[in-house]
């Protein structure tokens, strides 16, 4: 498989996951997946046969509360948006115990960090 398909897969699985099943795997990296082909098949018919996914190191995993699984959508959409304000401050809203010293400062580093990464033509 190769390393292109297995990022895409990777992703689109951890969004299954977390979407259907509200299963969080915080250590999801193609180290930690194993494709397992039958014998039988040749590397043509790759995807000809079901291939089995084994998620590997699942110690960092969870299941999160209501309340937290909205906001870590909100999370995925604002940076989809770029949006680095509201990513900023649902990153605030996922510590239940906040200890930042100056929360608005953070979310204006935010939006500024956000504004400076996307202003590149690469991404």
């Amino acid at each position: 498989m190769s390393r292109g398909l297995l990022s895409a897969f990777q992703l689109e699985m951890g969004y299954f996951l977390f979407q259907v099943d509200n299963f969080i795997h915080a250590d999801m990296h193609p180290g930690n997946i194993l494709v397992r082909v039958s014998p039988n098949s040749s590397r043509k018919r790759l995807f000809k046969s079901k291939p089995h996914v084994v998620f590997l190191d699942v110690g960092m995993t969870a299941e999160l509360s209501q309340g937290d699984r909205v906001n870590l959508i909100d999370f995925f959409k604002a940076i989809a948006r770029r949006d680095g304000r509201t990513a900023a401050e649902c990153t605030l809203r996922l510590s239940k115990r906040q200890n930042c010293p100056n929360p608005k400062a953070f979310i204006e580093v935010g939006y500024w960090l956000h504004r400076f990464v996307f202003s590149f033509d690469w991404l």
